[in-house]
């Protein structure tokens, strides 16, 4: 993680599965708490594998985050064009096809 005053990077270089993404949320909110108007971003480009549920469920759980005003706090992604299937299920490559 790399934070200062205007942004926060949260660098995932594990695995983003369905079961896993949730612990994402508590530190993504801790981030977004930490300075008035700070950016945060995750950052995927280094993971292991990323199932395409876990991160549209990470997407869409992020829409809602709130600074302790109450003012919304936009997450961006940073993700890489080719979402790595998990290497254990045997799974090839999916092309992602966006990033926000």
């Amino acid at each position: 993680m790399r934070i200062d005053r205007a942004s926060a990077v949260l660098d995932l270089n594990g695995c983003l599965a369905e079961t896993s993404y949730k612990a994402l949320l508590p530190i993504i909110r801790r981030s977004a708490s930490l300075f008035t108007g700070i950016a945060v971003t995750v950052d995927l480009s280094q993971a292991q594998h990323i199932e395409v549920s876990a991160l549209d469920q990470l997407q869409l759980s992020t829409k809602s985050v709130r600074t302790p005003n109450g003012a919304a706090v936009v997450v961006s992604y940073t993700v890489p064009v080719r979402l790595l299937s998990c290497p254990v299920a045997g799974s090839y490559p999916v092309l992602a096809g966006r990033a926000s």
